[in-house]
């Protein structure tokens, strides 16, 4: 689809040397993943997601990309008012 096309495709104007035209198929992602919460006080909250996102064999093939899955990793520190 189009927005596999923008993540992972390569278009006319972005090709280098190294990294051909390429516009991937059909394609799925799939993935597992953890997030939690933990509250301090009433003002003050911190928040994890660990998650590690699986790619189709169209998208793996693409020049920009270099591995079979995608980590990703947050934490945050929020300020409740």
């Amino acid at each position: 689809g189009s927005k596999a096309n923008y993540l992972y495709g390569v278009r006319p104007g972005e090709v280098a040397p190294g990294r051909e035209l390429y516009r991937p198929g059909r394609s799925y992602t799939g993935g597992l993943g953890l997030s939690g919460s933990y509250r301090f006080n009433e003002n003050w909250m911190m928040q994890a997601d660990v998650a590690l996102t699986f790619l189709s064999s169209d998208l793996r093939d693409s020049p920009i990309v270099d591995g079979r899955a995608l980590p990703r990793v947050l934490f945050g520190l929020l300020r409740l008012f």
